[in-house]
């Protein structure tokens, strides 16, 4: 009777770790898109559908008052959070009962509660580096399809490694520029951009004068929309860099933005311009890249940039140099219409966000002032 009992409790443990191990095996594969300027992939809040932003700059998960109200998610103590602009916020905490991300499940999952004008706009939950930690992830974005699992993936013979630190669940490494190290910079897919840095930093801003002394920068006023704060007309200096090595993959002429004050920063657009394929081996603390060649992107967007706030649309942001037709507005001021639509056409800063990113495949749009005068506003061009 012993050895029965025995062979049996031996089989079920067999059994049972035979299924812990397909499932560390298992292998996801969704879809995902770029369109909103964010990774976005589909996953599940407590069991009902929902889309979730890829960001490896968050330490956590952000929630909507969307998504407490239609998935039962009761807001919960405090918890003070600082956003890309530097911004520090106090924000609610609410706890999901069951995350999901195709076969993946994470159960009593914190993350705060704050309505982001993009993300209650886009109804995303951003996903943080709690949960992207957790998994490991290759993204073709040739394809626009994310391989997810457990497990780690194994590069081909032609991708190259670069090595990850995380700090509070966040994602950073080191990368080479002009033969000088550049340390610790943050990875963040949560960041549409391509490179940004403050001016303190020594080796940008030797970079920047030699740039300067060779007329090869473009001098700006920009806006930036953090979790809980927007900048507006930051002085910003945009120029291209001969060469940045990740790992051993060195890219040629990279677009950087050299601000007053930011965290630096690799973001989305240098990764899914750059690369067909990335492997997220979060598992072994290790990137794997397959680099691709495009042609230089020198496509800046238009000389002024507009937003909606408190019912007028206000120029946030323009092209400073000596060509750009943006040369008579003025930060701050209000205009009466940007492509004959008023600020009054706009349901709400939703609408107007989703009109603005439809507008981004035009090559001019046309600003009539308050007084009347009507200007061409062209795309800004390196």
């Amino acid at each position: 009777m012993h050895a029965r009992i025995l062979l049996f409790i031996s089989f079920l443990f067999f059994l049972l770790s035979h299924k812990a191990h397909s499932q560390s095996r298992q292998i996801d594969t969704l879809n995902f898109s770029t369109k909103s300027g964010l990774l976005v992939i589909k996953g599940y809040l407590n069991n009902n559908e929902a889309y979730f932003a890829f960001d490896t700059g968050a330490s956590i998960g952000v929630l909507n008052s969307t998504h407490t109200s239609s998935n039962q998610i009761e807001s919960k103590g405090k918890k003070s959070i600082r956003d890309s602009n530097n911004a520090s916020k106090t924000m609610g905490k609410g706890k999901i009962d069951v995350l999901k991300i195709g076969s993946f499940s994470f159960e009593n999952i914190e993350s705060v509660i704050y309505d982001m004008p993009f993300l209650v706009c886009n109804n995303l939950y951003l996903l943080g580096g709690d949960i992207i930690n957790r998994l490991n992830w290759q993204f073709d974005f040739e394809k626009n399809i994310v391989y997810v699992s457990k497990a780690t993936f194994k590069p081909k013979a032609e991708m190259t490694e670069l090595r990850i630190q995380f700090v509070n669940n966040r994602h950073f490494a080191d990368f080479e520029v002009g033969g000088s190290i550049f340390r610790k910079c943050l990875i963040d897919f949560g960041y549409s951009g391509t490179l940004e840095v403050s001016k303190t930093e020594a080796l940008f801003a030797k970079l920047k004068k030699e740039k300067e002394d060779k007329m090869q920068t473009i001098t700006s006023k920009t806006s930036s929309m953090g979790l809980s704060s927007i900048t507006f007309g930051q002085e910003t200096t945009t120029l291209f860099i001969d060469s940045l090595k990740a790992g051993s993959a060195i890219f040629k002429n990279v677009k950087v933005n050299i601000k007053e004050k930011t965290d630096k920063k690799v973001g989305l657009k240098f990764f899914s311009q750059n690369l067909s394929t990335i492997i997220l081996n979060n598992t072994d603390s290790e990137y794997w890249l397959k680099s691709i060649h495009k042609p230089m992107d020198n496509n800046l967007g238009f000389d002024a940039d507009f937003h909606l706030n408190n019912g007028k649309l206000e120029m946030v942001g323009k092209n400073l140099n000596e060509k750009s037709t943006a040369k008579k507005l003025n930060i701050g001021e209000e205009v009466k219409s940007i492509d004959t639509r008023t600020a009054n056409s706009f349901k709400d800063v939703c609408e107007f966000l989703k009109w603005k990113a439809d507008q981004s495949n035009k090559t001019e749009i046309l600003i009539e002032k308050l007084n009347g005068e009507k200007i061409t506003i062209l795309r800004t061009t390196f």
